[in-house]
């Protein structure tokens, strides 16, 4: 990882992470010039670098997971770096008995349920 061209994801503020320099702490390696590689401003042209073999890059694994299951991609070292955002849904409270909204809360927190999300109700 030492010398590996490292892609970055510059679409998430610098305290959401996750960021190459806690990678490397993590992995109990001095980082090396952690802002050294490309930067994107998309995280879908920070997977598609990946995918064309450009370099290495820090994913969310849901947004990489059918990749990884077809082998596209690897994850080469069992490190996750934590992430300090959420994501939330929201609706007024005239319209959240509403049947499709009902509906579709309940299926968003089974997904999130079934890919080991912590949630809040």
């Amino acid at each position: 990882m030492l010398h590996q061209v490292l892609l970055h994801d510059d679409t998430v503020s610098e305290w959401a992470g996750p960021r190459w320099d806690a990678w490397f702490r993590l992995a109990g390696l001095a980082p090396p010039d952690a802002q050294a590689g490309p930067h994107f401003s998309d995280s879908g042209m920070v997977y598609v670098a990946a995918l064309d073999g450009l370099g290495v890059a820090l994913a969310s694994k849901p947004l990489v997971a059918n990749a990884l299951a077809q082998g596209r991609l690897v994850a080469p070292f069992d490190i996750a770096v934590g992430q300090q955002y959420a994501y939330y849904l929201v609706t007024p409270k005239a319209t959240a008995q509403r049947p499709v909204v009902v509906a579709f809360r309940q299926w968003l927190m089974r997904e999130a349920q079934a890919e080991g999300r912590s949630l809040a109700a």
